[in-house]
């Protein structure tokens, strides 16, 4: 089955939240990789117990497999999640797939994205004010993630995971949209 990888945030705001149901990939070819109806399995980062550290993950036993982090053993990454733990991550459903520009994206559609309104009371004049955030759980400046609007919130996320300047590249991607099943 194919696989749809997230960040261990946005696949957080995916399938515990529930408030991201759009995601964008850069369009590398003319034609998607998802199809729509189409069920995939979502994956981001897992891990086993720490005594399974030193184990391929094609010999670890189905056994408390923790999804978005290593609070017990290793982190190991999405794409090494081996056939038989599979069932442990969430299938989602391809509703829709289309290109476009990354900056054609709109309000609406960085909130589908997964950007929020953080809301802050300035203990001090000068202190950060509310703003839309991509990732404000992250150990990341707040000045760096609250952001005047869902689109700023989401281009500055996009450099995060794609590097300083990408957002202003504005490269085509295909944005898909996903129920989970």
């Amino acid at each position: 089955m194919k696989r749809l990888p997230f960040t261990p945030p946005m696949f957080e705001a995916a399938f515990v939240y529930h408030y991201k149901t759009v995601t964008r990939r850069l369009r590398t070819s003319e034609r998607p990789y998802y199809k729509e109806v189409e069920i995939v399995v979502a994956v981001t980062e897992w891990s086993a117990p720490q005594r399974y550290n030193d184990v391929k993950p094609t010999n670890l036993p189905d056994e408390f497999l923790v999804i978005g982090g290593s609070i017990w053993g290793k982190c190991r990454p999405g794409r090494h999640v081996p056939l038989h733990l599979e069932h442990n991550f969430p299938k989602v459903r391809i509703v829709s797939v289309r290109p476009e520009h990354l900056q054609d994206i709109t309000a609406d559609e960085a909130i589908l994205e997964g950007a929020t309104m953080r809301q802050f009371t300035p203990a001090e004049p000068g202190a950060q004010s509310s703003g839309w955030s991509m990732d404000w759980d992250s150990g990341q400046r707040e000045s760096d993630t609250c952001l005047g609007s869902p689109q700023n919130a989401f281009g500055n996320y996009w450099n995060r995971i794609h590097g300083p300047g990408a957002w202003d590249k504005n490269p085509p991607v295909w944005r898909i949209e996903f129920e989970e099943v």
